[in-house]
């Protein structure tokens, strides 16, 4: 969507400026939104704030799909920036929190082949866009897939950690 951006509201009829603005409006919200996260998410479970991430971004992708004045463009872009911001924070805590720091290499690790999604999301909306004339149905798949996030993590649970073994008289076992 970022990506996009520009051209989604030249095509709406924004100047080149206007349209520009609200990309630098969206990048400002990420910056300036990543502290406040990071405060909140120390204060909240993970869980909690992975949905209230993927709430903010599923609101920030329906106000896209009608914003079609520069001041609905600039609710998009601050709620894109902050759903932007808390992306990385939300990552970070839900592999500690739910793998442990000793794993986070290994988890990590292994999330980066899946990765591969990410780019195809602007190959995805401009293949929608060159076919349909609109970046509509794109803007609904992503959507989804933001709710489904929600809902993902409405029902994880945090895994418990097994009670290490006890040996005679109460003592770990080795």
């Amino acid at each position: 969507t970022n990506l996009h951006m520009v051209i989604i509201f030249q095509d709406r009829g924004m100047s080149a400026a206007l349209a520009v603005s609200v990309l630098s409006l969206f990048a400002t919200a990420s910056v300036l939104s990543i502290m406040p996260m990071g405060l909140l998410l120390e204060r909240i479970h993970v869980r909690y704030g992975a949905m209230l991430q993927a709430g903010v971004l599923s609101a920030s992708l329906l106000v896209l799909m009608v914003a079609d004045t520069y001041a609905e463009a600039a609710a998009f872009a601050v709620l894109f920036g902050v759903a932007a911001g808390m992306r990385n924070i939300v990552e970070t805590l839900l592999v500690a929190n739910y793998f442990g720091r000793e794993s986070m290499g290994t988890i990590r690790g292994f999330m980066g082949p899946f990765r591969i999604v990410s780019p195809m999301g602007p190959v995805f909306a401009g293949f929608v866009r060159d076919t349909t004339g609109s970046y509509g149905p794109a803007f609904i798949v992503f959507a989804g897939m933001a709710v489904l996030m929600l809902a993902a993590m409405f029902f994880a649970r945090q895994p418990r950690r097994p009670e290490p073994e006890r040996g005679v008289g109460g003592e770990p076992g080795l």
